[in-house]
């Protein structure tokens, strides 16, 4: 089987750590990424399964880095899920136009992580893309 890889991307150490340790025991390989690396790059290279952004809805950084990926044309179809403190229902679309496929609210259990990583939608996924082409051409 191989591993899925998650980019994570974030400031807040503690919620990272804890979504670190909740994923590497249902067998995901992690990279753990905030402001002071190339994210747009690293992305782009490691083709990840899925990418976990935590958004402050203060300050605008997740936002314009999720709209940079977008307009890479290159990551359209990996899934994105916020990691967010303050959510209300009202949110949604906002979210929904940055092309975010799932959110997480703050504190996390343990079950909702994995739920909304085991359930992102596999038909638009790259990694399940290359797999089948692979698996096509054996």
């Amino acid at each position: 089987m191989l591993s899925k890889k998650i980019i994570m991307i974030g400031k807040n150490n503690d919620s990272l750590a804890e979504l670190s340790s909740i994923l590497i025991v249902i067998g995901y390989d992690l990279i753990v990424l905030n402001s002071n690396h190339s994210i747009l790059n690293i992305i782009i290279q490691e083709k990840p399964y899925a990418i976990l952004v935590e958004l402050e809805f203060t300050r605008k950084e997740g936002f314009q880095l999720i709209d940079a990926l977008n307009q890479t044309g290159k990551t359209e179809s990996v899934p994105i899920i916020a990691l967010v403190d303050l959510f209300k229902e009202e949110l949604k679309p906002l979210l929904q136009s940055y092309g975010i496929d799932s959110y997480l609210k703050k504190p996390f259990k343990p079950l909702d992580v994995i739920w909304a990583v085991e359930n992102l939608p596999e038909e638009n996924n790259q990694l399940t893309k290359e797999r089948f082409l692979e698996s096509a051409v054996v």
